[in-house]
């Protein structure tokens, strides 16, 4: 099964592959959750040490959301993983790994 935005490729991280929409277009950044039963970490920051604030469920929809540091990035990459800025459908936003996301 396709890992979505963290598969690797001859060392490479890779985003997701191309989502094809027919008009109407959305132009939301959208993601949903896949993860096992232990759930996926909503961090105050990007990296794996950074505080937890929530654990997030297998098929939770997520946004991109702008990063909370004024010009920050809302994408970020620390040691050689990719952090998203999201939000989610409850309200909550917070950083999470990338590797656990693929399109709604």
């Amino acid at each position: 099964r396709s890992r979505g935005l963290g598969d690797v490729y001859k060392g490479q991280p890779l985003f997701l592959a191309p989502r094809f929409e027919l008009p109407p277009f959305d132009d939301a950044f959208g993601f949903r959750v896949e993860v096992d039963a232990e759930g996926l970490s909503l961090r105050d920051a990007p990296g794996g040490a950074a505080r937890v604030l929530g654990v997030l469920h297998d098929g939770e929809l997520l946004s991109l959301e702008p990063s909370p540091e004024p010009d920050g990035p809302a994408i970020f990459r620390v040691n050689q993983e990719t952090w998203l800025h999201v939000a989610t459908a409850s309200g909550g936003a917070g950083w999470v790994n990338s590797y656990w996301l693929a399109w709604p």
